[in-house]
């Protein structure tokens, strides 16, 4: 199955090399300039603001990294976004085009994807702060134990226990937000009521189909690795992309 998705993926990228390679290098130019905006409020904006606003320039300054920060996640996402649309559209046999990268840049449609990526970004966070729960526990009382005498045999089984719940916590996270792979490409599709019904359906569409996932992103994994030595980084990046959008294509059909 694994070598079926990938095949497809691989005829999908045919004629499309060059524009995903110009798409990553827009990606990275964007947010190297964007990177460099620090610097230039700290060299010619950071001293008028601290002479000018001295008790509150701590508070300025904080404001402006965090806009700058979240100008670069938000620039981040739209092109990412929009290259899923792209590739998505390809694996469904419908005209894309260069304006579908773009697509998320439109202030209507980029509020939408902001408040989709917000809420999922906030679930994830809980769902990972639920399952170290136990972890962060275990590390309480070693910790607790540690400022008095106890055996070492104790300080070892605890030890193993953090261990222990930590492995099984990342798994369990691994899983859950894996189900939750297909929850971008229903939102490019449009095909949903409100948020929980975009969670519910890549849940279920995704039943059973972890592991395949799984396989198929670590089947990329000597690609990527290639990378660094002999091929270009925007075909294996457009490979994998497209191959996803792919295989994502084929599970929504099911459903």
């Amino acid at each position: 199955m694994v070598s079926k998705i990938r095949l497809m993926g691989r005829s999908l990228l045919i004629g499309a090399v060059p524009l995903f390679c110009l798409t990553l290098s827009v990606c990275v130019l964007l947010i190297f300039s964007l990177g460099l905006m620090p610097l230039v409020y700290r060299s010619s904006v950071m001293s008028i603001v601290n002479s000018t606003f001295a008790e509150k320039s701590a508070y300025i300054n904080l404001a402006v990294a965090a806009a700058i920060l979240f100008i670069i996640s938000m620039s981040y996402s739209a092109l990412k976004t929009g290259s899923d649309r792209y590739m998505l559209k390809k694996a469904q046999k419908v005209s894309a085009g260069t304006k579908d990268i773009f697509f998320y840049f439109a202030p209507k449609n980029l509020f939408s994807l902001l408040f989709i990526s917000f809420r999922t970004s906030v679930l994830r966070v809980l769902v990972f702060a639920f399952l170290n729960i136990p972890t962060v526990l275990c590390s309480l009382l070693l910790l607790t134990l540690s400022r008095s005498r106890f055996s070492a045999a104790v300080g070892a089984v605890l030890a193993a226990g953090c261990a222990v719940f930590f492995i099984s916590s990342f798994w369990f996270y691994f899983r859950l937000t894996s189900s939750l792979f297909l929850v971008r490409y229903y939102f490019i599709k449009g095909e949903y009521i409100n948020f929980r019904h975009l969670i519910a359906s890549s849940q279920s569409a995704m039943h059973g189909k972890v592991n395949e996932l799984c396989k198929l992103r670590l089947s990329f994994l000597g690609w990527f690795i290639s990378c660094i030595f002999i091929l270009p980084i925007g075909y294996v990046w457009g490979y994998y992309k497209q191959t996803m959008a792919a295989w994502a294509n084929e599970i929504m059909k099911l459903q």
